[in-house]
């Protein structure tokens, strides 16, 4: 007796064959669906950033608008003459600064200083009045100053030391002074 199995043999290879075709268009077709919808959900995210890039850039040229105008009614070309002005004010206060910190024999302590154009406003303690008149007798950096002012002169209880706030007006430098000041300091 011979069975012949090449019929159903046929059958299961020709089954096989669409199932793994099936099998393969399906995953084919899930991939393609989700690489659609990946497509669209960028597409979507680029189109919000490119509204809020616009909208950014609408701002900036209304921004760059106003501080032109702001700009053009405020800035000028700074001249010579105002920065020398800037210069010299820098050098008063360099050597003011620098002529505080000296140390010299008398109990005289700066604790503040303050400076309104040439005007500077200078408080601190000292163990007397005595004391702080000697030391403004000899204090190097009184030479700058066209004038000095004690307004407050007072005893503190607590420390017995006197509390005084002074102004001092600075004398304005010109230019050439203020370099040959520059040289006498770094000789220094």
């Amino acid at each position: 007796m011979v069975i012949n199995l090449f019929p159903w043999r046929e059958r299961q290879q020709v089954y096989e064959r669409n199932r793994l075709r099936q099998i393969i268009f399906s995953v084919l077709t899930v991939t393609l669906l989700l690489l659609i919808a990946a497509h669209f959900l960028l597409f979507m995210y680029e189109q919000k950033i490119e509204k809020q890039v616009t909208q950014c850039r609408a701002e900036l040229q209304r921004l760059r608008k106003e501080r032109k105008l702001q700009v053009s009614d405020v800035q000028r070309p700074v001249s010579k003459s105002v920065l020398e002005k800037v210069l010299i004010y820098r050098a008063d206060t360099q050597r003011v600064i620098a002529g505080m910190g000296k140390q010299h024999q008398y109990h005289v302590c700066f604790t503040a200083m303050t400076r309104a154009n040439n005007i500077i406003t200078i408080t601190g303690n000292a163990r007397s009045a005595a004391e702080l008149t000697e030391f403004l007798k000899h204090w190097e950096t009184a030479s700058q100053f066209a004038e000095i002012r004690i307004d407050q002169l007072e005893l503190q209880p607590e420390t017995q030391l006197m509390l005084f706030r002074l102004q001092a007006i600075e004398q304005v430098m010109l230019p050439q002074e203020i370099q040959s000041a520059r040289n006498i300091d770094h000789a220094l």
